[in-house]
């Protein structure tokens, strides 16, 4: 399904987002860089106060797996709210007989389907979908900034593993957002079947490698066992 990829307008609004959380991480004292004064492609110690500094490393899967829930969630919602602009869902319509209009709203739901019966430009509701990118990179702005709070790094260091954790460089920031966007972009192209298989495969490969997903980092930050702190920390 392609209908939620975003348009130019769209696009410009993802950078523009993109942006306005950089800022907000600078103007919160968030370092640019690691502080260690360099700039890795990446960095594949968890255990170490340069985790999440750099431009990638073990928990930027879970950032692209954001990406593929995300368009997975805008679709449904889309799916739900506008489907005739999904295949095979929306009621066939006789080329003889105008729709019949129930109410007063039937000629402003006619318009907003209009673009998928094909009889017309797009609609309002499907020109809100091409926004699902940038609304995307806006909840996981939200969330870069919120991490990189002092309540969340003290939780991550309290609770999890991450002991070192000191929260993300700006640059970790930009990346996981890009990481995001990547995992959208591909939810777009790939069928449903292969987008919940690369999900799975990420999350059992960063198990095996650091025991430890986007899974089990909610888990533990909402949920935290010490159980499963012990059993990570012995690997």
């Amino acid at each position: 399904m392609t209908s939620l990829l975003p348009h130019r307008r769209a696009l410009v609004a993802t950078v523009g987002l993109a942006l306005l959380v950089l800022a907000i991480l600078l103007a919160m004292g968030r370092p640019p860089i690691c502080e260690c004064g360099t700039v890795k492609l990446w960095h594949g110690v968890v255990q170490s106060s340069e985790n999440s500094q750099h431009i990638t490393d073990w928990y930027s899967p879970s950032h692209l797996i954001h990406g593929l829930l995300f368009y997975f969630f805008a679709w449904v919602l889309w799916k739900r709210l506008f489907p005739a602009f999904w295949p095979g869902t929306a009621p066939a319509r006789s080329p003889t007989r105008p729709p019949k209009q129930d109410n007063a709203l039937g000629g402003r739901v006619g318009e907003w389907a209009g673009a998928a019966r094909g009889d017309g430009e797009a609609g309002p509701g499907q020109r809100i979908g091409r926004y699902a990118l940038p609304i995307a990179v806006a909840f996981e702005g939200f969330w870069e900034v919120l991490e990189n709070t002092p309540m969340i790094i003290d939780r991550y260091r309290e609770v999890t593993v991450s002991w070192g954790y000191v929260g993300d460089s700006i640059v970790n920031s930009m990346s996981d957002i890009g990481w995001m966007v990547i995992g959208f972009l591909l939810a777009a192209r790939m069928p449903v079947a292969a987008s919940v298989v690369l999900a799975i495969a990420l999350e059992l490969f960063t198990l095996a490698m650091i025991r430890d997903n986007l899974t089990l980092n909610i888990w533990m930050l909402v949920w935290p066992l010490e159980s499963i702190r012990e059993w990570q920390a012995m690997g």
